[in-house]
């Protein structure tokens, strides 16, 4: 699909779950990457590559795509999850 249209963002998302099931967490990152190179707003590309940060131990990095994320879809079904995250990480911050 992304070799005929590859400006379809929804196959991003699409290769880039389907590689975090098969394990391939770098091609992952890269494809949720691809997707933000074309629409730098896409929550659901924030979202997902905000978790798959997480599982990579990247919490830093994973930080700034739950904020993004909540900064374009504050009301959404995921932003418990994302805040939930968010606090976690300042409840583990250095004092």
């Amino acid at each position: 699909t992304l070799e005929l249209d590859p400006e379809y963002l929804e196959a991003y998302l699409n290769l880039g779950s389907v590689l975090v099931e098969l394990g391939d967490r770098e091609l992952a990152m890269a494809a949720y990457e691809g997707a933000l190179r074309l629409h730098p707003d896409f929550p659901d590309a924030h979202f997902l590559l905000a978790q798959l940060l997480e599982e990579m131990g990247r919490h830093q990095e994973a930080e700034k795509h739950w904020q993004r994320f909540l900064d374009l879809v504050p009301d959404g079904p995921w932003c418990e999850l994302a805040r939930s995250h968010l606090a976690l990480k300042k409840e583990n911050q250095p004092h």
